[in-house]
C-alpha cells in the first residue's frame, strides 16, 4: 500500500531477487500478512503521513476481488476516523481503469466536502 516509502539496502554476497522478495515480505502492508503489531504500526504511521503531508483528509482504497481488503478498509476507516479525526473516503477500486471517470466524481465529491468544512470552521 505504500510502495517506495522503506528504501531497499542491497548487500553483496546474496543474490538480489532474494533480497527484494525477503524485503517485500518483511515489509509488506497486504491485509493478508498483518498481524496486531502490524496493524497498529500501520494505523500510527497512516496517521503520521496525512500529519507530515498536512493532509486534510485520506482516501482508503482497497482493490476489489480480495477477500482480506474489505475487513482493512473497513478498520482503517473507523480507526483514521474515530482515533485520529481524520475525514474519509473509503473506495472500492477496480483493477481496470475504466470506471476512473466515477472515481474521479467520488474524490472531487470528498474534496468539496472538507473544502466546505474548512470554510465553515471545521476541525480538519
Amino acid at each position: 500500500m505504500f510502495p517506495g516509502r522503506t528504501p531497499i539496502e542491497l548487500k553483496d554476497g546474496e543474490d538480489v531477487l532474494t533480497q527484494i522478495c525477503r524485503h517485500y515480505v518483511m515489509e509488506c502492508q497486504c491485509p493478508r500478512y498483518m498481524d496486531n503489531p502490524r496493524i497498529a504500526a500501520r494505523k500510527e504511521y497512516l496517521n503520521a503521513i496525512a500529519n507530515e503531508y498536512h493532509a486534510d483528509g485520506v482516501i482508503v482504497q482497497q482493490m476489489n476481488f480480495c477477500n482480506f481488503w474489505p475487513y482493512e478498509r473497513a478498520g482503517m476507516h473507523r480507526i483514521l476516523t474515530e482515533e485520529y479525526g481524520w475525514p474519509v473516503l473509503s473506495v472500492d477500486r477496480p483493477y481496470v481503469v475504466g470506471s476512473s471517470g466515477q472515481m474521479r466524481t467520488r474524490i472531487q465529491a470528498f474534496v468539496e466536502s472538507i473544502e466546505i468544512k474548512k470554510i465553515q470552521g471545521g476541525k480538519r
